[in-house]
């Protein structure tokens, strides 16, 4: 199917991939394109773009496949309503319990969606009640909601040539990979059969990195004009754990404002962080995949898994499996995002791969201008250049190669001469058949491999590395994310003394955040609070005497903010503005050293301590006009005073 694009929108081509840029009064991906097409990629460039939003809308049957059951929960959540006769809310269980009772259902769409019906396969839902929605016959378009996993139960009710099909958050097919093979391998096979699928993510792999049917599909990659900063304050630490306990520590203190929504792809992490931390669980809230096991670590807390739809608690902590694809609304909540992982193997997983996904996940927050990132410390001495990592890169391909040859010997083994033969080394490359003791060669398995190797050794080593990365990102409803690497000034002032340079236009727009409680940080409010007033008590002065826009339309020049500051004090002792009046007469020419005497003899006379350029300092009271006049014979240079 060829892409239509709206008319505004610019397009360049580069073989089969088309790259869109798209103005900046425009927001949603149905602004961009009329349809999303079959068979391409689609990278959208932005969270929030309304990319599944106009699949639900479009005038065709669909099919919506989606990585985690909290997605489509969240989806639902927000479109449908199915209820009992008296218009209680169900879940899918009671709807399930409903239906082989013969009782009724109610569903109500939100109209926004339009004229559609929408299913959501997971969990319990039954093959009854899937073919009542696939055999209705109310003349609207249908919409299924279905998770990776189930996918492929689908093809068993419906004939896919019928069928659109969205792999929706397609990169997590790869992110994940490690610990959902199975799962993964049957969507790819089922996919097969599908002749209508299109792929759509905010989140692309690079293309040396992709695996199966999608590596060669074309792309459609859009680009937003707005651009908006989003500050990323980085901690580098020896144990991302003490850091993100302190964390949630200061956020719990009384009188602290935000609540910390903290994103970290780690159930027991979570559950170590808050048996360490000094805050009640009462207050939180733990929003993971619905599994047995995880219940009964959560327990251990006297914790429930919670959902996105829940309330906002104090501290809410977040997992993949829960947050990806998902809206949260909370206009007090500030993000965090713990990087978790200590080495190669398992950085494939770690939330920082998915931090454009994080980043604006808060819709309506009023702090979603910065982003606290922790990540535990990589020795520099892991660096690399891309050209070496290209180079280690293709000597694992090669070691993998000889693998899969060895594993195709091996299977040509008598059955009674096959034991499980350990042939990865530092990879992991094949999966293992322990009752028909085959061994199968997984390419997938290398690419997350050799992905998460580039992440260690050329990103999370390397400090301009990691904010070109950043810098590359872009951010929820088309606004392009410009990111600042950089520790805060009382960070940089702790470790380096009082003699450290740092800006002063740092040193206040801190000093501001910790005293309105926009900023809460491990090393203490009152403590980054001292440090900043210690390193120059003028930021202190400046933000009781003048506040935060006074300093700001300084440009936070010291020398403009001493002057307001020595003007505010003029003004509280004597009525600065009429000895002014009195003293300079309007529409008379003043030269310049008429301007400074009769500034002297004001300060002399009033006890005044006006200083810097004459000039300067009326303009706040006159119109200043240059000009050239004769005075004594003689042509001065000064100005004309008026109103």
């Amino acid at each position: 199917m060829e892409p239509k694009f709206n008319k505004d929108i610019e397009l360049t081509t580069e073989g089969n991939d088309i790259r869109a840029k798209v103005p900046s009064n425009l927001k949603y991906l149905s602004d961009v394109i009329s349809e999303i097409p079959s068979g391409y990629i689609i990278n959208k460039g932005a969270t929030g773009c309304g990319g599944t939003t106009m699949e639900l809308k479009s005038n065709r049957d669909s099919i919506i496949v989606m990585p985690f059951i909290n997605v489509i929960k969240n989806k639902e959540g927000q479109i449908v309503l199915t209820t009992d006769r008296e218009g209680t809310k169900l879940s899918i269980e009671e709807q399930e319990e409903f239906l082989n009772e013969g009782e009724e259902l109610y569903s109500k769409i939100d109209g926004f969606y339009g004229d559609i019906e929408i299913l959501s396969v997971y969990g319990y839902r039954s093959v009854k009640s899937i073919n009542k929605f696939l055999k209705s016959d109310s003349g609207s378009y249908k919409k299924i909601l279905v998770t990776y996993d189930s996918f492929y139960k689908l093809l068993e009710f419906i004939n896919p040539k019928d069928w659109f099909v969205l792999v929706d958050e397609w990169h997590l097919t790869f992110n994940s990979y490690h610990f959902r093979r199975k799962g993964l391998n049957s969507l790819f096979e089922s996919l097969r059969d599908c002749p209508n699928v299109a792929y759509l993510t905010a989140t692309p792999i690079e293309k040396q990195y992709r695996f199966g049917d999608i590596r060669e599909l074309p792309e459609i990659n859009i680009t937003w004009d707005a651009i908006i900063t989003t500050k990323i304050n980085t901690v580098s630490c020896r144990s991302y754990i003490a850091e993100t306990v302190k964390l949630v520590n200061e956020f719990s203190k009384v009188g602290v404002v935000p609540n910390a929504h903290i994103f970290i792809n780690s159930v027991s992490d979570i559950l170590t962080i808050i048996k360490k931390c000094n805050y009640s669980s009462d207050n939180m809230r733990v929003v993971c995949a619905d599994k047995e096991h995880n219940r009964l670590r959560l327990s251990e807390v006297d914790l429930d898994i919670s959902d996105t739809n829940d309330s906002v608690q104090k501290i809410n902590f977040y997992t993949a499996t829960a947050f990806e694809g998902c809206d949260i609304y909370d206009p007090e909540g500030q993000t965090v995002v713990v990087s978790s992982s200590t080495g190669y193997r398992d950085m494939a997983t770690d939330v920082f791969t998915t931090l454009i996904q994080i980043i604006g996940r808060l819709r309506n927050s009023r702090y979603n201008d910065s982003v606290k990132l922790i990540i535990q410390q990589k020795t520099e001495k892991l660096a690399l250049e891309t050209k070496d990592l290209r180079l280690l890169e293709e000597g694992f391909r090669q070691k993998a190669e000889c693998i899969k040859t060895n594993i195709d010997c091996y299977n040509e083994l008598p059955a009674s001469y096959r034991d499980y033969t350990d042939y990865s080394g530092v990879i992991d490359v094949y999966d293992f058949d322990k009752v028909n003791r085959i061994a199968t060669y997984n390419e997938g398995k290398l690419l997350t491999q050799l992905y998460s190797f580039s992440l260690v050794h050329q990103i999370l080593t390397n400090e301009k590395n990691l904010q070109l990365t950043l810098d590359n990102m872009q951010l929820v409803n088309g606004i392009k994310l410009h990111c600042e690497f950089s520790e805060y000034a009382s960070d940089v002032i702790a470790k380096k003394g009082t003699k450290a340079r740092v800006k002063f236009s740092d040193l206040f727009t801190e000093y501001a955040a910790l005293r309105t409680n926009k900023m809460v940080d491990t090393l203490g409010t009152l403590n980054r609070i001292a440090i900043l007033e210690q390193k120059n008590p003028l930021v202190k002065e400046a933000y009781d005497k003048l506040g935060v826009e006074s300093v700001k339309k300084s440009g936070y020049r010291v020398d403009n903010i001493k002057s307001k500051l020595k003007r505010l004090k003029m003004n509280n002792t004597v009525d600065i503005k009429s000895i002014v009046y009195k003293e300079f007469k309007l529409g008379e020419f003043y030269s310049n050293e008429r301007l400074r005497s009769t500034v002297e003899h004001i300060n002399k006379i009033y006890g005044t301590n006006i200083t810097g350029r004459p000039s300067a300092f009326l303009k706040e009271y006159f119109v200043m006009t240059k000009k050239q006049s004769s005075v004594g014979g003689k042509n001065k240079h000064g100005y004309l005073l008026t109103l």
